[in-house]
């Protein structure tokens, strides 16, 4: 029997595969902490975020330098799904380079302007507008960029990509249950669990509710569905399975439909139904349909949005006809956006600093004293960054779209579908509702997102069972 070649990696045959177990640990109660602080939106809460994460990080390294072993799954497959964020993430240091007034001209013409109505014209000046904010908003960015590296690196087993998913899935069950029971129902505000604001707590269940669907995808069998039950059959069977694993997912996901809608945000409804129906017609157009799929998830969804309008989306439905003045404050806030867009439209004012530049820009309709986002975090990106910093987003979140999607429609494997199901739903449901509000300023959703997406790009390579029993065999020899 041919033995297999150690000598690149000596440690890969007898190094212990679950020595990152206190990385991957780590992270799952990371996930578990961060929606509890008010989304961890308050500064000493981002800051033991991002120590936490750097922690994780570092024990990951520590145990590679100790047990070197290659990387596998979709880092080695297609780097380019970690390549194009970690770009994107160090675009902030551009804009703190100190540039001659010539350079910064030519970049940013009213950068140049405002420095010299400040009186501080002369010498070299960045691009961002408030250099220290910007250190901070890059610091947040290397947080989220170490926490989706630690999620891909750790999580290349099915195992505990299941583990991760179920995670997820329960930590948006406790907040909507948490919401439900400490909230008030029939309050205009809406449901907010642990967050301050109902339109966050709206995307953070948009995302875990996208999670339970790909749960429920991921448990299906490989047994055939060529015959089809009788009604007595079918009713028995959904009885049977209210005491499974899929009945208590499925229980679950109604309940947090119920809170998304008694949360009266209308993004958050609206981005998670159009990214559902979005994959729904992803999987129509797949040359290998899965009528289970269809069978699972249709009627379920179904359910979940009779429910929601039997308890919360006739309150919705008022929200979205009585339109507040604190409605028409969005349109003058973008409308003030889009002016500042046009004078900063190459490198931006810088990453972070929209809160100090927005002042000189504001419309007098607005009621607000203050407004330190944009409630539309692709404008916002646009004023900080640019079109230079938009246009590397776009092309990092895109690219993991397409290895998610490609996946998706080839991959026929259940558990890995399912993966991709959720990190499509997830991603493509806070992208919609980034148009309307600024969830990806909460750390918690900010952290969430890249974690998902991490676990769909996962499941675009993750092995099947029966690979994955070649390879242990292989490393027993």
């Amino acid at each position: 029997m041919i033995m297999p070649s150690t000598d690149t990696y000596p440690q890969a045959t007898v190094a212990d595969p679950f020595s990152d177990r206190w990385s991957f640990y780590g992270l799952l109660a990371l996930l578990f902490w961060l929606p509890l602080p008010l989304g961890s939106n308050r500064p000493w809460a981002w800051g033991l975020m991002e120590i936490w994460i750097f922690m994780l990080l570092f024990f990951w390294a520590l145990d590679r330098f100790r047990n070197p072993r290659p990387l596998t799954g979709v880092l080695v497959q297609h780097p380019l799904v970690f390549a194009l964020p970690a770009l994107w993430t160090f675009y902030p240091l551009i804009q703190l380079i100190p540039l001659p007034t010539g350079l910064l001209r030519l970049l940013s013409p009213s950068a140049v302007e405002v420095v010299r109505f400040a009186g501080l014209s002369g010498g070299m000046r960045p691009i961002s507008m408030d250099p220290h904010l910007t250190i901070n908003a890059w610091l947040r960015g290397m947080a989220y960029l170490a926490v989706f590296w630690v999620a891909l690196a750790t999580t290349v087993s099915r195992p505990r990509l299941r583990l991760l998913a179920i995670t997820v899935f329960c930590c948006g069950a406790f907040q909507a249950v948490w919401g439900i029971l400490t909230g008030n129902m029939l309050s205009h505000l809406g449901l907010h669990g642990t967050f301050v604001n109902r339109n966050h707590f709206a995307g953070f269940l948009e995302m875990t509710i996208a999670t339970g669907f790909g749960l429920l995808v991921a448990l299906l069998d490989h047994l055939s569905s060529r015959n089809r039950p009788t009604l007595g059959e079918k009713i028995q069977k959904i009885l049977q399975s209210l005491g499974t694993s899929k009945g208590m997912i499925s229980i679950m996901l109604v309940t947090m439909f119920l809170a998304l809608f008694l949360s009266r945000s209308r993004g958050g409804s609206g981005a998670l139904l159009g990214a559902l129906f979005i994959v729904s017609f992803m999987t129509s157009q797949r040359e290998h349909k899965s009528s289970r799929e269809q069978r699972l998830i249709l009627p379920l969804l179904l359910v979940s949005i009779v429910a929601g309008a039997w308890f919360g989306l006739g309150h919705l439905a008022e929200r979205v006809i009585a339109t507040s003045l604190n409605q028409l404050d969005r349109w003058e806030i973008a409308v003030s956006v889009a002016r500042l867009v046009r004078d900063y439209p190459l490198v931006g004012v810088g990453s972070g600093a929209f809160a100090v530049i927005f002042p000189m820009y504001r419309n007098a309709n607005l009621t607000g004293e203050f407004y330190d986002h944009a409630h539309n975090d692709h404008m916002e990106i646009l004023a900080e960054q640019g079109l230079v910093g938009y246009v590397l987003l776009a092309l990092a979140i895109g690219q993991a779209w397409r290895v998610m999607g490609q996946a998706f429609m080839n991959r026929r494997d259940p558990f890995a579908r399912g993966m991709l199901l959720a990190g499509l739903a997830a991603t493509i449901s806070l992208a919609l509702h980034a148009l309307v509000d600024f969830n990806f300023h909460i750390p918690a959703n900010a952290v969430f997102f890249m974690v998902i997406m991490a676990m769909g790009l996962q499941g675009a390579t993750i092995d099947h069972p029966n690979r994955q029993r070649v390879k242990e065999r292989r490393h027993r020899v």
